[in-house]
């Protein structure tokens, strides 16, 4: 982690030298399920969404890892913290309203993407030193 953590922060100088700011965005949370099947099948099925939100504290060790790496290099740059804005009260939601937030076990579905956007104004954090 550590020389990661240095080599990063050597490209992140790199970038700042060249007058730009980079953005660091961190990865979604995730437990390692594949919460887009999750959420095809409760829609499929019926299912109540909330059946696929699952508990911050089964966060995969991979990602317990990325998160790390982003605490340890957030002082060199701004971040968008995923987790921060998908986990509440402990739980990690897989939907927002009817909107289902990941494609996969890793990624967010577009459609995600664009509301948690929208809710948490990317756009203005981005701009806005």
């Amino acid at each position: 982690l550590e020389l990661a953590v240095q080599k990063f922060e050597q490209t992140l100088l790199e970038l700042q030298n060249l007058d730009i700011e980079p953005i660091v965005v961190s990865p979604p949370p995730t437990n390692d399920l594949d919460l887009g099947r999750c959420v095809a099948r409760a829609e499929w099925l019926g299912l109540p969404q909330k059946n696929c939100n699952f508990v911050e504290a089964e966060m995969s060790n991979k990602r317990v890892r990325a998160y790390q790496f982003v605490d340890a290099i957030q002082d060199q740059s701004r971040v968008l913290r995923l987790e921060e804005m998908m986990c509440k009260d402990g739980i990690c939601r897989a939907y927002s309203g009817d909107i289902p937030l990941y494609r996969d076990a890793r990624h967010l579905s577009e459609a995600g993407a664009v509301l948690l956007g929208q809710e948490y104004n990317f756009y203005g954090r981005i701009t806005d030193p």
